[in-house]
């Protein structure tokens, strides 16, 4: 979809405002861990290391309202790419985009390990 200037600022600021409430209180940014693979492999997110690999990068700001994430691809004219990060309890994939930034709420998916037979699963919380 190509917009205007002004277009796409209004859009950016309406997808913003949506994501409001996460931004009262204390909102606590975080880095995550993403996969490329869905989760096969996981790689730093910081800014230097996604630059230095042509990375999506992918940020989470999360409060006692709700968690969102942003995210965009800086690769010009790539594929659509599904991008799954987890931070702390959370896990979920996104999929980006040419040079499309992506914000969203997450959804819940807590991240459950079991100690005795070392095996990851995920729960969706409603």
């Amino acid at each position: 979809m190509n917009l205007a200037p002004d277009e796409a600022l209004m859009s950016g600021f309406y997808r913003a405002s949506l994501a409001n409430d996460v931004r009262t209180g204390k909102p606590e940014s975080l880095t995550p861990e993403i996969s490329l693979e869905g989760g096969k492999t996981w790689v730093n997110n910081d800014a230097l290391t996604a630059k230095q690999n042509r990375h999506p990068i992918v940020r989470v700001c999360r409060n006692a309202n709700g968690t969102v994430v942003v995210g965009q691809n800086p690769v010009l004219n790539a594929k659509p790419l599904d991008v799954t990060f987890k931070v702390k309890e959370l896990q979920d994939t996104i999929r980006l985009r040419d040079r499309e930034i992506y914000m969203g709420r997450v959804q819940k998916k807590l991240i459950l390990v079991d100690n005795l037979l070392k095996k990851r699963q995920l729960i969706n919380v409603n």
